[in-house]
């Protein structure tokens, strides 16, 4: 009866086929979990990179409308708000590039009112002047500022 116990106290232990079940498990579930990963740190990244976007758009709204301001305070009286303007901004030691567009809203009853529009992009995406289509901005802003002279 001792030699029976301890023959089965040797050989309890996982079979074969339950490694390899657990094995199978793991190698599917795996890759499943890396995927995951890796698409929570794009996602963190595009985010990322989104919100610095809006920021650089802001910052160059803020400006424009701060000079517009400044124009009817007279402090700068000869500051003309321009049609289109781009340039670049280095934000958190990345590089952006900006363009902006102003027209005058000519559907509205009150004259002297204009359309700011912001865009900006990543300094590193392709640009218009190379031929290549250039990509859908990480940040758009939309502002509207009244003209000094225009307004009654």
């Amino acid at each position: 009866m001792i030699q029976r116990k301890k023959l089965k106290q040797t050989l309890s232990g996982f079979t074969l086929i339950e490694v390899m079940v657990a094995l199978m498990i793991v190698a599917v579930a795996l890759p499943a979990l890396l995927s995951l990963v890796v698409t929570q740190m794009d996602s963190a990244g595009s985010i990322r990179e989104t919100s610095y976007a809006y920021w650089i758009a802001e910052n160059q709204l803020n400006r424009y409308k701060l000079l517009q301001r400044l124009k009817q305070q007279k402090v700068l009286p000869d500051y003309q708000l321009p049609e289109k303007e781009n340039g670049k901004d280095k934000m958190l030691d990345l590089e952006w590039r900006w363009e902006l567009t102003s027209k005058e809203m000519d559907t509205l009853e009150v004259k002297g009112f204009k359309r700011i529009e912001v865009a900006v992009w990543s300094a590193n995406s392709p640009e218009s002047a190379t031929g290549i289509k250039q990509p859908e901005p990480l940040a758009r802003l939309v502002g509207y500022v009244s003209d000094p002279e225009q307004t009654p």
